[in-house]
Parts: structure tokens; C-alpha cells; sequence
């Protein structure tokens, strides 16, 4: 199989030599052969006693369960083993999609549909009193979106292999991180209300009941006036797994994505008292005393799986990401904090994609090379008793 990327150098180097070469040139990229063959990855494991460790991905698991449409055997065994991307930057990327029922489309198809339908209690043989039960869909139309690349033509002398295939690495770790933000900010921020008794809006409808203060656990049905003090605690992760509890869903492998910077709240809040001696020997290299004693964010997690019962994936909002909306709804007017999204996985999330990158290289002005990306993507939440949506403050 050829390299897509040995035409793009090869007809780079046609245009920086001044020879006679079409202008453009436009080459795929298998953005799933991607997902499943990227090096920069690995496996965040917490053991039974709340170790966290992190390992390469094993061969076995690079491929094949992150784009199937329903759970092979043993994801479930894989929730608390998240895979991370580790992007040309050095940042952390945890895609969304391996904790989706993720659909890649075929080559001419341009919809996906989930259904749902909530089933009624078996009754006895009486006509007059057999419920309806009417099956909703929800329809998936993937949209294009673009990234773009200025690379001035580089010195003769200099081997353009290196930076051109930096670029595409690039657009693709992008790709991966932008399903983040379509299922954990566009669709599960969409709150329309269902209309059409058989058609479910992509965000699943409004999230009452399943709305939580991060701070205090009450539930809540707006956030555009939360303070700076409104800080995610402990008692909010647990009111938002009580919440998906009471949806009869099983909560046993929850993943919360949360800012960074509200990892750091939930480490203030935690308190030594509940670690176990052991625990504060294993960590702080002492018996009992706790003088001097600091929890970082690896045993905040593991402590905060023991007891709120989710794994924590923390997220750089502050780095120009928008994996998680603002405060004040679509508009993001209360710049004070973020909503963090709870929710199991396989079955509150749906992403649609196309398997293809679709990269055009075409000559710009400046005597420099334009790099373009696209893809197409969309996403739909499947059932909102599945999520519970955590506003807290993350200054």
C-alpha cells in the first residue's frame, strides 16, 4: 500500500523546484488505521487498591473495538483503562470515541440513525389497557469541518519528509480530539426539548433531572448565575451518580470529564482522614502522621473512583480546547466555569464518522503551501438517563 503522504512530498518538492505540477493536490488520510496504529498512546490502569499506573497499549487492543457499533467482548473491562493520546505538543488527549457506540460510515452514506424505546411492564391480556410505546430515532447528519496548515516552502537543501508528516499527524490528533468537543459540547450542550413524539433532537432533550451543582449536589435546572465559589466537590460527583443510579442504569464503570482545573478543587476537597493508613504510608512514605503530606492527582482519582464511584478525565479548557461548554448554556456568557459531563459509557453517546481525512495541499500566497484537513462528524446522546450533566466554577 502507498503512503499518502510520499505523494504530498513528492509533489511539494515538484513545487518548491518550479516544475510543471498541478497546483493542488488532494490525498486521503484513514483517520481509523490512524486511531489504531498512533504510538504516542497509552493505557492509564487503576488497580484494586487504587494504584494508578500507565502502560503502552497491548497489541490486542489496537484495533477494532473503537469503531464497532456495539460493545465487543471485554470493553466493558476496559472503561477504567482509558486510552491517551499524546499529542506532537506533549498534551494528553483522552478520546471520547472508545467510550461511544461509534459508527464509521461507508463510502456514500451521509446519515446514521440510533433508536431508542422505553419499554413498559408486562400486564394482563387486556386491549384496553396495553400501553403504546412509541420507538424515537434520532438522525445523525455528519458535517464538514476544516483545519488548516501555512508551511512556507523550506531551504532546498532541507528534507521535507519530517515537517510534512509532522503536519498530517497533527491534523489528524486534531481530528480524534475534535470528536471531544462534538459529543461533549455541541450535542450534550443542545437542550431543544422533543417535539415529535417519534424524532429525538441530537442532545436527547432537556437534562432535568440529570443537572447537577457541582459544589453542593442539589439538582438544578440553569447555571448562568454560579459564583466563583461554586466549586466541584466529592458531594457533586456523587449526587450526579445517585441521579444516573435512579435512571436504572449501572454505574459500576462512570467517566466524568472534568477541567483541569477542577481537579485541583476536588484534590482540596478530599480530605486525608479518608485514606487508609496504608494508603498514607504507601504514599507519603510514613505510618501515620500526616505532616507534609500532599495528594496529587493520581491518587485523587483513584480515591475519588473508591468513592464517588467515576473515573476522572481531566481536560485543558485553558488550552483552547472547547471539549467542555461555559456556564450559561450555548452562548457561554459566565466565563466562571465549566459542565463537566458524567456519563456510561457505550450507552449515553452515539458518534458518526466518516473513516477518511480528506487532506488538499494547493499552492498560497507568500510562496508558502496551504494545508487543509476535513472531516465529517456528528453525534447524538442516546438515552439522558445515561449522563448527568456538573456545573461547577473552574477559574
Amino acid at each position: 500500500m502507498v503512503d499518502p503522504v510520499d505523494g504530498l512530498v513528492k509533489w511539494y518538492i515538484a513545487r518548491r523546484g518550479g516544475w510543471n505540477v498541478p497546483s493542488n493536490h488532494t490525498y486521503v488520510l484513514d483517520k481509523q488505521a490512524f486511531f489504531e496504529s498512533y504510538p504516542d498512546r497509552y493505557v492509564r490502569n487503576l488497580s484494586a487498591d487504587g494504584i494508578e499506573s500507565r502502560e503502552p497499549l497491548p497489541p490486542e487492543l489496537r484495533s477494532g473495538t473503537e469503531a464497532v457499533t456495539s460493545s465487543p467482548s471485554g470493553d466493558l473491562m476496559r472503561v477504567v483503562s482509558e486510552q491517551v493520546f499524546t499529542d506532537p505538543d506533549g498534551k494528553a488527549v483522552t478520546p471520547v470515541r472508545q467510550f461511544c457506540e461509534t459508527q464509521i460510515l461507508l463510502p456514500g452514506v451521509h446519515e446514521d440513525t440510533t433508536h431508542q424505546i422505553d419499554l413498559g411492564e408486562f400486564k394482563d391480556m387486556d386491549e384496553a389497557i396495553l400501553e403504546k410505546l412509541e420507538i424515537t430515532s434520532t438522525k445523525m447528519h455528519p458535517k464538514q469541518m476544516d483545519i488548516k496548515i501555512i508551511m512556507p516552502y523550506s531551504d532546498p537543501a532541507e528534507p521535507p519528509a519530517g515537517k510534512l508528516i509532522m503536519a498530517n499527524k497533527e491534523c489528524a490528533i486534531r481530528s480524534v480530539s475534535d470528536e471531544n468537543r462534538m459529543v461533549l459540547n455541541h450535542t450534550y450542550n443542545n437542550d431543544a426539548a422533543i417535539t415529535d413524539g417519534q424524532t429525538k433532537p441530537a442532545g436527547g432533550g432537556p437534562k432535568d433531572g440529570h443537572w447537577v451543582d457541582g459544589n453542593t449536589g442539589a439538582q438544578i435546572t440553569d447555571d448562568e448565575d454560579f459564583t466563583a465559589d461554586k466549586k466541584l466537590t466529592v458531594r457533586g460527583l456523587k449526587a450526579a451518580k445517585e441521579a444516573i443510579q435512579n435512571g436504572g442504569q449501572d454505574v459500576h464503570n462512570l467517566v466524568t470529564y472534568i477541567p483541569v482545573q477542577a481537579m485541583r478543587d476536588v484534590i482540596d476537597d478530599l480530605k486525608p482522614e479518608i485514606m487508609t493508613k496504608a494508603a498514607v504510608k504507601r504514599i507519603a512514605g510514613t505510618s501515620g502522621g500526616r505532616s507534609g503530606y500532599l495528594w496529587g492527582a493520581e491518587e485523587t482519582k483513584a480515591a475519588v473512583k473508591r468513592i464517588a464511584g467515576t473515573s476522572l478525565v481531566p481536560v485543558d479548557v485553558k488550552g483552547g480546547a472547547e471539549h467542555l461548554a461555559k456556564l450559561g448554556g450555548a452562548a457561554g456568557s459566565n466565563n466562571i466555569g465549566y459542565r463537566c459531563v458524567m456519563f456510561v459509557p457505550k450507552a449515553a453517546f452515539r458518534l458518526t464518522i466518516d473513516r477518511d481525512l480528506v487532506m488538499r495541499a494547493r499552492h498560497g500566497e507568500d510562496d508558502a503551501v496551504c494545508l487543509v484537513g476535513s472531516h465529517r462528524l456528528d453525534a447524538a446522546v442516546k438515552t439522558v438517563k445515561a449522563t448527568c450533566r456538573i456545573s461547577c466554577a473552574a477559574a
